[in-house]
């Protein structure tokens, strides 16, 4: 998600949530939740310690790590590598 400044993003993730039924209050809620936070935090440290993830988008099939924008065809390509 590209924006220039934490609110841009920030919006742009507002209005992908609200077309899931997620209004603005329960949005800004989660979004000001520690808790939520922290277990992003965490996510993110395993992910870097087990598999050397650094960067978003990262997917890894088969053990291969793949890095960048990719579009679901690149996706598919790597996938159907390993059939």
């Amino acid at each position: 998600m590209r924006g220039n400044n934490i609110d841009e993003v920030n919006l742009k993730i507002k209005k992908i949530a609200s077309s899931f039924g997620i209004d603005d209050k329960q949005f800004d809620s989660c979004l000001a939740n520690k808790d939520n936070e922290e277990m992003v935090l965490k996510s993110r440290i395993e992910a870097k310690n087990l598999h050397d993830i650094d960067s978003t988008p990262t997917i890894i099939i088969n053990n291969k790590k793949y890095t960048g924008n990719f579009s679901v065809k690149d996706i598919s390509k790597y996938i159907n590598k390993i059939k």
